[in-house]
């Protein structure tokens, strides 16, 4: 019964964390980044290597202190490695939203960048251009876009012409990953 209690307490925890990953922090990373932010985040093999280093210290942990089995310290250790890198790449996405929630946390800079409309009727196209290598075209990205210069009384992009230029406001964390500010 004893047994049956620590697993149960185990999947009840890992639920935990996915739930929370699937509705706290993923929209929260999606509501301040922008696709083209996340596409270009280039640290998700360090993600990757962080969690694979929590989880397999974290299971050596429990055998050698925890289940005071340290008989058998470099066997465990070896067999462990298989299972963290699987419970890693699954966990993976967990981490990235985790680092990147707390990237929002940590602002080092705040800037202002520059976007030009482009508004073409006849194929309904709009999109944010900042004259370089962003283009911002999905539609909850403007939304939100919209919502936060409402919030701040400013015009909304869709009210503005061709060629019409705005400002978007933006930080950078810790990582040096600009997200809405």
């Amino acid at each position: 019964m004893k047994i049956l209690k620590y697993n149960l307490f185990k999947i009840a925890f890992l639920a935990l964390v996915v739930v929370a990953d699937l509705f706290f922090l993923e929209p929260f990373v999606k509501e301040k980044y922008l696709a083209f932010d996340l596409a270009n985040f280039d640290h998700y093999w360090k993600c990757f290597l962080i969690t694979f280093a929590i989880i397999y210290i974290s299971l050596i942990f429990y055998k050698t202190i925890i289940a005071k089995d340290s008989r058998m310290i470099l066997a465990s250790s070896i067999f462990f490695i298989l299972p963290s890198f699987l419970l890693a790449f699954f966990f993976q996405d967990l981490t990235e939203n985790l680092i990147l929630s707390l990237n929002v946390n940590y602002e080092k800079a705040a800037f202002q960048k520059e976007y030009t409309i482009q508004r073409y009727e006849h194929n309904k196209v709009f999109q944010l251009y900042d004259n370089d290598n962003e283009i911002i075209a999905d539609k909850d990205e403007l939304d939100r876009i919209e919502e936060l210069r409402k919030s701040n009384h400013l015009s909304s992009p869709y009210d503005l012409k061709n060629g019409d230029t705005i400002n978007l406001s933006f930080a950078k964390g810790y990582l040096d990953i600009k997200y809405l500010k």
